[in-house]
């Protein structure tokens, strides 16, 4: 007699779910933890913010063994106050050492010094050398502290109301650490809040939802549609001016940003075999015609190595908003 059959109804019911249920978990775990973040990711950092930093902190390697790397972390705040380029530059300029410096972020919106705590494993897993963390005002979790109104009254903190706002609605409790927060305040929240973070905890396709398919849009957007389904323009303006989508005349002056004194862009051609070329002080810097439609590449290097340049760009077929 088999193992099953000297067993009763009741337990094979439930090594069956057990069985399904662990399935469920590893495959989860499978997909949506591991292969769901190598689907390439071609967002700009505020199109999904949420996902851009889960994606980064599964797909940053730790800082390498002839490396001094460093971290800034913080909210917003710090990571569109801080010029981590200008830093690593000027440190690797001034500090003659047997290793380069590395400055990199490890922000998010609105990430505050409860979060950061919980992140901490991770941050030291990459091996920094050091971790800076740029304050503001808006990150000391002042919001829980009631301001006395009468000389009698003096200043009180309401811990319970930080903790249920944090279980109820922050997202990076619900999507990068529900385990965690669950398992130091389960005996101060309520139990609704501890079922939420339980089957956040449980499955990764229910943290991830909220986001789960920008990558594939973006991807999409990318390389299969016009390009021009945008939101309003919000770059850098030519000398001749744009229309408000961001539309502009065949020959326009622009200031473009260097990245290690290289013009490296994505730029969209509407149309087959379109000429684009580049001048600088009126001499041409780059010529080529593109064959297909689609995103294509633009790259063109210069010396010396500039932040900023003044360009002219000219292509020799126009495009209509009705097309």
């Amino acid at each position: 007699m088999s193992f099953l059959e000297k067993i009763n109804l009741k337990t094979k019911v439930i090594l069956i779910v057990i069985s399904f249920i662990s399935l469920v978990v590893y495959f989860d775990k499978l997909i949506f933890g591991k292969y769901y973040f190598l689907f390439p990711n071609e967002m700009e950092w505020d199109t999904s913010p949420w996902y851009n930093f889960l994606h980064k902190t599964k797909t940053q390697e730790e800082f390498g063994f002839k490396e001094k790397g460093i971290f800034i972390v913080g909210s917003s705040v710090a990571q569109y106050s801080t010029l981590t380029g200008k830093i690593e530059e000027l440190l690797n300029r001034t500090h003659n050492t047997n290793k380069s410096y590395k400055v990199d972020f490890y922000s998010h919106v609105a990430m505050s010094p409860t979060d950061l705590y919980y992140y901490i494993d991770d941050i030291i897993s990459k091996k920094p050398s050091l971790v800076a963390y740029p304050l503001n005002t808006g990150d000391f979790q002042l919001d829980f502290f009631k301001i006395p109104q009468k000389e009698s009254e003096v200043l009180t903190y309401n811990e319970r109301d930080r903790l249920f706002l944090y279980a109820d609605w922050r997202h990076p409790v619900r999507l990068f650490y529900p385990f965690q927060f669950l398992k130091d305040h389960y005996k101060e929240i309520d139990k609704r809040h501890v079922f939420k973070l339980l089957t956040k905890s449980l499955l990764n396709i229910n943290r991830n939802r909220m986001f789960f398919w920008d990558p594939a849009f973006s991807y999409y957007e990318r390389h299969y549609r016009e390009g021009r389904s945008y939101h309003n323009y919000t770059g850098s303006v030519p000398y001749e001016g744009i229309w408000i989508k961001g539309w502009t005349k065949p020959t326009f002056t622009i200031h473009c940003e260097l990245n290690n004194g290289n013009l490296d862009e994505l730029i969209y051609i509407q149309k087959p075999d379109t000429e684009v070329k580049i001048y600088e002080d009126s001499k041409e810097v780059f010529s080529n015609v593109y064959k297909k439609t689609g995103w294509q590449k633009l790259f063109v290097e210069f010396k010396p190595t500039d932040s900023l340049k003044l360009l002219l760009f000219n292509t020799n077929k126009t495009v209509s908003s009705r097309e």
